[in-house]
Parts: structure tokens; sequence; C-alpha cells
């Protein structure tokens, strides 16, 4: 009596649970289909916007005249293309607003030295376009935009094609000396360092060394930039004696010193990254070195010089080891484009002109770079400030971006701070062909 009910009941209820589960799917179907479609969406229109040119962008482009016809690159794709180039042009023209200076190119009111950085930062831009593959990837993503090279022709033909595979396409800088420099570059070589005070301190000794290896007509032509990195500063016995020691120098420009107040990154401990097996004390000194370092080459790469040194603070220095410099790269390398560091520091034994694997990176002593590479070093640096030590990071460095780091024998920079700034760390390395007077 009872058994015909009670299976129609049961049935009814499996077919409302089979009805609510298929529901179920189908509205989490639906669901992600629409989150799909959303973000497909917003990715999409970020694409578009985020190659849209900002203002600074498109005052800059309008102001930078770098087309013999009289064309403006005011095209939002090729602005799209150009601005992971562009980013020291736009920085250097922020700066230089920022100081009052006006960035009307085309009327003149602006110096030499900015002109010429601005465009040939924008020239490099155009060169990296040059490449099928670029233009390829470029028409495909604005494929309302199609962009050919004959397009580009007038604006390429007198520039090489890009050969170094490091970011910044490299720039053929004027033998020093020669007529092509003329009366528009007058800045040589540009030296960094920082510094902090240990058990002892050889900062005055270092800079004594660097001036007087330099002749008078060189200091006129140089600038030695030095990063008092101790916090706070007044800490630094020995950097406050600067102003003292080389009171001509700081007169005469060929010496700065500046001042950090600290690096926000390090100010919570708990947030860094415990490597290598170090204790924390050793992560938050090399993460500063780090720090100290991408803070002296970014203040260094903004003042349009030809070549970047970097030293630390307990160098002696080769006799006239500027002038030595500058006369090995002009006649040996300035028509390469391949290089992206020059090593004039070797704890080994290497041939000159030797291409060193990134491994055989010998620290930071007297490394070469172009200004305009700098940008690229101190993006790196800070964004993994807490991976490795410095020397670690430009091995990361040079192997991710396939940088080829180039020898120069002898050294021209011997290092004698064997007391380091971390207590209880000892630094015996040494130059093997170093000769102070040669």
């Amino acid at each position: 009596f009872f058994r015909y009910p009670f299976t129609l009941a049961c049935q009814y209820v499996r077919v409302r649970v089979c009805m609510c589960v298929s529901l179920m799917w189908a509205v989490l179907l639906c669901t992600l289909a629409l989150l799909s479609t959303a973000v497909n969406l917003h990715l999409g229109l970020h694409r578009v916007l985020g190659a849209l040119p900002s203002q600074e962008e498109l005052a800059l482009l309008a102001e930078a005249e770098v087309s013999h016809s009289g064309d403006f690159l005011n095209s939002w794709a090729l602005v799209a293309a150009l601005r992971p180039n562009l980013s020291a042009a736009f920085h250097r023209a922020s700066i230089a607003r920022s100081a009052g200076v006006s960035t009307e190119l085309r009327s003149g009111r602006v110096g030499a030295e900015l002109l010429e950085s601005l465009l040939r930062e924008l020239s490099g831009g155009l060169a990296r376009l040059r490449e099928p593959p670029c233009l390829a990837a470029l028409n495909q993503s604005m494929g309302i935009f199609q962009l050919s090279e004959e397009k580009l022709a007038y604006e390429l033909k007198n520039l090489p094609p890009q050969q170094r595979p490091f970011p910044m396409p490299p720039v053929r800088i004027p033998r020093w000396g020669s007529a092509d420099a003329g009366t528009v570059r007058k800045r040589n070589l540009i030296f960094g360092m920082s510094t902090v005070p240990r058990s002892r301190n050889y900062l005055i000794q270092t800079l004594r060394s660097l001036f007087a290896a330099m002749t008078s007509e060189v200091k006129k032509s140089c600038k030695v930039v030095v990063l008092n990195a101790a916090v706070p500063p007044s800490s630094h016995v020995e950097a406050s004696q600067i102003s003292q020691a080389f009171q001509a120098e700081l007169g005469a420009g060929l010496l700065e010193v500046i001042e950090s107040s600290g690096h926000t990154q390090l100010r919570n401990p708990r947030f860094l990254k415990q490597r290598w097996g170090d204790s924390m004390a050793r992560v938050l000194w090399r993460s500063k070195h780090v720090l100290d370092t991408a803070l002296v080459m970014e203040h260094c790469a903004n003042q349009s010089y030809d070549y970047y040194v970097h030293l630390e603070d307990d160098v002696i220095v080769a006799k006239n080891a500027p002038s030595r410099i500058r006369t090995w790269i002009d006649d040996t390398l300035r028509d390469r484009q391949d290089w992206t560091m020059l090593s004039m520091y070797n704890p080994s034994r290497v041939r000159d002109l030797e291409v060193l694997k990134p491994f055989n990176f010998f620290g930071v002593i007297g490394q070469v770079l172009r200004p305009s590479d700098l940008f690229t070093v101190v993006e790196f640096m800070r964004r993994n400030f807490d991976e490795s030590p410095l020397d670690w990071l430009f091995v990361d460095l040079l192997t991710k971006y396939h940088g080829q780091l180039v020898a120069h024998t002898p050294s021209l920079f011997q290092h004698v701070g064997w007391v380091s700034s971390l207590p209880g760390k000892a630094q015996p390395s040494h130059a093997v062909d170093f000769v102070e007077h040669p």
C-alpha cells in the first residue's frame, strides 16, 4: 500500500537533486565564461590604453624633432614601441623641467648636451625597430597600425644595426679630443663610489690617489662622485673631512659629495630574503651595499658623461689611469657595439681585450659602463637587491642580458682595503698585474 507512493517520492527527489546540480554547474560555467571575458576585455583595454602616450611623452616627442623631413613621432603605436627605450630620455627631461630648464628643443633654449643626449636615446629606440622581429611583433599586436621599415627608413638610414643584446642600444661616442667631439661634449669620465665607516678608513687615501693620477687637463673633463652612505651621514668621520682635504677639487666641480638618508627597503628586515646561509646582519649589509651602488649609479647616469667608472673607497690608482682608460677605449672599442662592461681590475691572469665569461666577473672595482646602460643596471639591482651580494648580481645581470665583459691589462686599480665594513669580514683580493708607476 505504501510502496508505490514512496517510490514516486524518491524519484521526485532524485530528479530535483539532478536539476539543482545541473543548474549549479550551468551557473558556475557561465560565471567562469563571464570572468574570462571580463579579464580578456580588461587586458585588451589595458593594452590599448597603456600604449597611449602620456602628456609628458607627447610633449617630449613633439619637441624632439628627429626627422629631417619635419615629421614628428606622434603615433601612439610608435610611442608604445619606443617607450622601453625612452625612459632615460623622459627621466632626463623631467629633471631638466624640475630644474627650471625649458625643453623646447627646436627653439634652442636647451643646452647642446641635453639636446644631444635626448636625440641619441630617441634614435636608439628607433634602432630596435629596424629588426624584423620587432616590426612583426608590433604589427601583430597593433593590427590597426601597420608599421613598415620603409616608413622609418629616413630615421634609420644613418644608424648601424642593433648588434648587442643588452637592452639599451649603444651610442657611438666620438673619440676624445677629436673634431667631432667639438664643443658639444666636454665631459669625459665620471667616477662613482659609495663609502661607509669602517674600523680602518681608506677614503681620503683613495681620493688622493685618484686625483694624483689625473693631469690638469683631464681634471677639467672628469668628475668624481662620492656617496656618503652612512646613516646618519655625520657618523662617517672621514667623509666629513673631505671638505677640508679637497677644497680645490670641490670648488672646481671635480668632486661632488652626496648623502643618503637610508633605504626604505631595509626598514623591516623580516621581508628580506635570507639566502646562501647568510646571517641577517650579513643580508642587511650586502643589501645596503647593492642599494648604495644603485643610488650612486643613478646619480651619475644623469650627468651626460661619456663613460662611467665604478670604484670602491679602498683602492689606489695607477698613474694616468683616466687618460689610459679613454685612450684604450677610443683605440680598440669605440667602433664595437658588443661590449657591456670593461674590467680595469684583474685578480687573475687575463689577456688584453679578452671576453670573459660572466662567472669570471671579478668585482665592481674599476668597471666601466656606458651611462645609457646604467638605468638598466640600477633597475636590475633594485629589483634583486636582497637576492645576492653585489658581484653575484652582476654575474646574474650579464648572464640574463647576454652582456659582454671585456678585460683590460694591466690593471689600473689595486684593492688595498683588507678591512671590510662588515665586522669580522676580510677582503684579501688584489690585482695580480697592477703597476702603479708604469
